[in-house]
């Protein structure tokens, strides 16, 4: 693990390596109040637009550790991780999981009647909220994952209430068969 996160992800993170396989874990060096937060389009761009930039220097940084040695890169995003992961990603990375991301996320933080949601609305004017939905709607799962060209496994909570129905099947109607949708007994 590449942090000094003490979450459940640094402890997947030590499971993975413990099994024998590498494990890098990715976390951009602000945190989200640093950049706005939620309402601020320009910060939530710097965000989106400095991960994309970084993943492939991950890449060539895993590549050059290997010393030419051939490897199978997976990617695994959890929640807003997922959406980081597909738009950052390309067709050479071997597989992609998905773990609880909102489907179209853009629409969730902008329309969503999720007590989280409303509550990042208070407070912004109409026009704070329809330029943060522009600014984000380039990283909706709905758009990035038909781009992609790899297997794909994209799994959701059956408890999972950041999942809201309506998202979620337009969502559906979008995927390529070569991914597959996963519920499994889980909350976000």
């Amino acid at each position: 693990p590449a942090t000094g996160d003490k979450g459940p992800q640094r402890e997947e993170a030590l499971k993975l390596r413990d099994l024998g396989y590498a494990s890098l874990m990715y976390q951009p060096p602000y945190r989200r109040e640093d950049i706005g937060g939620i309402g601020d389009p320009a910060g939530e761009e710097k965000l989106w637009r400095d991960g994309r930039a970084e993943f492939p220097m991950v890449v060539t940084l895993i590549k050059n550790k290997l010393n030419g040695a051939r490897f199978t890169l997976y990617v695994v995003g959890k929640n807003l991780g997922g959406s980081f992961a597909a738009y950052s990603i390309d067709n050479s990375v071997s597989a992609l999981i998905v773990t609880g991301s909102v489907p179209i996320l853009s629409a969730f933080w902008a329309r969503s009647s999720h007590p989280v949601a409303v509550q990042s609305r208070a407070g912004l004017t109409a026009e704070q909220i329809a330029d943060f939905e522009l600014g984000t709607r380039n990283f909706d799962l709905i758009r990035t994952i038909p781009l992609l060209k790899i297997p794909m496994l994209i799994q959701f909570g059956s408890r999972d209430e950041w999942i809201e129905s309506e998202a979620f099947n337009e969502f559906a109607g979008h995927v390529p068969s070569i991914a597959r949708i996963s519920w499994t007994d889980d909350d976000h």
